[in-house]
């Protein structure tokens, strides 16, 4: 019994440091954060350091929680089943390994901040980059995203 409490003591611990340890790499170039109000960038750099986090693990289930309704291009945010379905789908055959943000801007035209960054991304043996793009909504109090889209220039 005694062993059983030390190892979920260990587990809950690791999870804090991974989290922490991630929310740190958000902190790295302010220079890329310059676009998000002083006052919300602290939970900004809290749910999205969430949000890449629970793309690594496949959370669909705790990503559901971060999606805006907006984020699929409409008001009507898909039931968690088919969130999940489509997911599944969307990364087959890879695996989401880390996103680093470059640039963020707010986009008047749809009312919501454009942060462009590298995914790195798994297959096999091998690992890629690939552009990517996550919009951002200040809402209800909190920030909300859409699912990542591969950035195509005209």
């Amino acid at each position: 019994m005694e062993h059983h409490f030390f190892d979920k003591c260990l587990s809950i611990i690791s999870v804090i440091l991974y989290f922490n340890k991630s929310a740190r790499k958000l902190k790295g170039n302010s220079e890329v954060f310059k676009e998000i109000p002083s006052s919300l960038l602290p939970s900004f750099k809290r749910r999205f350091s969430f949000y890449v986090t629970y793309n690594k693990e496949k959370n669909y289930k705790k990503l559901y929680e971060l999606i805006s309704n907006k984020g699929f291009g409409s008001d009507n945010k898909p039931t968690l089943e088919d969130f999940m379905i489509n997911m599944r789908q969307g990364l087959e055959n890879k695996k989401f390994l880390n996103f680093t943000p470059i640039r963020i801007f707010y986009s008047e035209d749809i009312k919501s901040y454009v942060i462009e960054g590298n995914a790195k991304i798994g297959v096999k043996d091998w690992t890629y980059i690939e552009e990517r793009i996550v919009h951002a909504w200040h809402e209800t109090n909190n920030w909300y995203f859409s699912t990542f889209l591969i950035r195509v220039d005209d």
